[in-house]
């Protein structure tokens, strides 16, 4: 029986779960944490009622509960994506100007689940998920010269130096012509002294068969060819 498919939304949202987006760019979350941190894109959450004052400055004016969605700082977003759960203790209201929590309030708890992305930010992340895929299809293997750093499909992988010289080999048969090679002359011709590919290359975690094909028999091939 089929899987079923995926539902779409009906509405023309303003915002989406960070789960959304994430599925919808097929973004691997650690690019997130580094496009976050780094100001690239930003993260919101929504809040209830959370009373705000002007950071920094004392003032004895009313201050009107906030209720909507609020931009997390470069740190706070930082924290929550690394952390999984962070008290925040500065976020960003329109017009740009920074504002912090009043003591004396409940405090403000965020945690992964509560993200949420504004439309204009996943117009961005939909963007950067399009420019990759198409380098992809582009290049779908690139490697350096001693083929420590290679990319496959869009995928990076740092390799050890037995790893690199295994790889290295499998591309060149590939080239060749010959794409599958038996993986205990490779890895004694790479001078391993692990006994299967599978042990050399665990510490890619599971990850790596995406890098290698086995055919299930001892016989392997560079991933990405068809």
């Amino acid at each position: 029986m089929p899987p079923p498919a995926r539902s779409r939304s009906l509405i023309d949202k303003e915002y989406f779960t960070l789960e959304e987006v994430l599925e919808e760019t097929a973004l691997p979350p650690r690019d997130l944490i580094y496009l976050a941190e780094n100001g690239h894109v930003a993260l919101s959450v929504l809040v209830y009622d959370l009373y705000l004052g002007r950071a920094f400055e004392e003032t004895e004016q009313p201050v009107e509960p906030l209720t909507g969605l609020v931009d997390l700082t470069m740190r706070d977003a930082h924290r929550v994506l690394k952390h999984g759960s962070v008290a925040p203790d500065l976020v960003v209201v329109p017009p740009d100007e920074p504002t912090e929590i009043m003591t004396g309030t409940s405090p403000l708890r965020v945690a992964t689940g509560d993200l949420q992305v504004r439309k204009s930010e996943r117009q961005k992340l939909l963007a950067l998920s399009k420019r990759q895929l198409a380098r992809a299809r582009a290049a779908p293997f690139v490697h350096s010269a001693d083929y420590r750093l290679v990319q496959l499909d869009g995928e990076t992988f740092n390799l050890g130096e037995f790893q690199a010289r295994i790889v290295q080999k499998l591309h060149q048969a590939r080239l060749a012509g010959s794409p599958w090679q038996n993986g205990k002359l490779l890895l004694s011709a790479a001078g391993s002294q692990s006994t299967r590919i599978h042990d050399l290359f665990k510490s890619q975690g599971s990850r790596w068969v995406r890098l290698l094909v086995s055919n299930g028999r001892g016989l392997y091939r560079l991933g990405g060819d068809d």
